[in-house]
């Protein structure tokens, strides 16, 4: 029962620090709009763009007081720029760019929500004999099952912040590792 509570948890965290956050919102937002992005980046003085590692160079301690770099490939520029930001004002800059640009769709997240129901599931059904780290193991082990099988078919697990069919598949296999490995852990 204490390996599914530690499921619970770690999915909440997950959600309220990744997924509710709105940086991966952002950030989907900005590489799917790119030169929208690049020109509310030019706008709002929040942002500091570097084109040049020369510009970089002229930062100099001014970048210690920023959070980055980002990366954002411009197709109007024809490369790739790095970008820092003021982090007493990131979050207000995002959502105001989130706001402008529209709500990200949010299409087929409670398909993937419910899909979460079934970890869960798994890991209240581990037998008693087995400890806490086995039902959680066990827990991670059936959430890759679900994350494999969401990246292969759907190409996305919006639930968990997973927007790609490469991340979905990549976070299943690591899952799925950790998951088998506390499984089988004895101690």
């Amino acid at each position: 029962m204490l390996g599914t509570i530690g499921l619970f948890v770690l999915f909440v965290l997950w959600h309220v620090v990744v997924v509710r956050s709105g940086n991966l919102q952002f950030w989907h937002l900005a590489s799917a709009n790119p030169d929208v992005a690049y020109d509310w980046f030019l706008s709002d003085d929040t942002w500091t763009i570097v084109d040049r590692p020369e510009d970089l160079e002229k930062l100099g301690a001014e970048k210690d007081d920023l959070v980055g770099p980002f990366t954002l490939l411009v197709p109007k520029l024809g490369r790739e720029v790095t970008i820092y930001a003021d982090p007493s004002r990131i979050e207000t800059s995002q959502r105001a760019f989130m706001a402008m640009i529209g709500p990200y769709q949010r299409t087929g997240m409670w398909a993937s929500t419910a899909a979460l129901i079934y970890p869960l599931l798994a890991s209240m059904a581990v037998p008693r004999e087995a400890g806490n780290i086995e039902a959680f193991g066990y827990g991670l082990a059936n959430l890759g099952y679900v994350l494999g099988f969401s990246g292969v078919v759907v190409g996305h697990f919006r639930a968990l912040g997973f927007y790609s069919r490469k991340t979905t598949i990549l976070a299943a296999v690591a899952v799925w590792t950790v998951g088998l490995v506390l499984v089988n852990v004895r101690l």
